[in-house]
């Protein structure tokens, strides 16, 4: 899983880093791949590697649902599975509970958790309304 990971990051992400591009020519590496994959970075509007979420897990760092359940986690959803197929910087990458009800001004600490509203998405509200972490807004 983590090989595939780390392909993920390669296929949806740019170079970053001060390396020049005479790097590429050296032997002192060999073309490590783990090495290189630290200079990749991820396109994410919300959801970045490390974020741990609140108490019920809402905000955590996710690719999978796998990746949002566990002991004392509330969450159910990925919001990665809502990513389109070529990557975007507005591709996300939280642990949510989907769905939950908002309340009056959004906040739903009872259901979301601290820090996180509860926000629906679209006009049409045919997305639904799922916690979001107030950093994400």
């Amino acid at each position: 899983m983590r090989a595939l990971g780390l392909a993920l990051l390669f296929a949806v992400a740019g170079c970053g880093g001060g390396g020049s591009s005479n790097d590429m020519g050296t032997t002192t590496g060999g073309g490590d791949m783990a090495k290189s994959s630290t200079d990749m970075a991820l396109l994410s509007s919300c959801g970045h590697p490390g974020d741990t979420g609140n108490s019920i897990g809402v905000g955590k760092f996710c690719k999978s649902i796998a990746d949002c359940s566990g002991a004392g986690l509330k969450t159910n959803i990925c919001s990665a599975l809502g990513n389109g197929s070529t990557p975007s910087p507005s591709d996300s990458y939280f642990c949510t509970v989907y769905p939950c009800h908002p309340v009056d001004g959004g906040m739903d600490t009872a259901e979301c958790g601290e820090n996180a509203d509860c926000v629906c998405g679209g006009s049409s509200g045919g997305s639904g309304c799922a916690c979001t972490p107030t950093s994400c807004k």
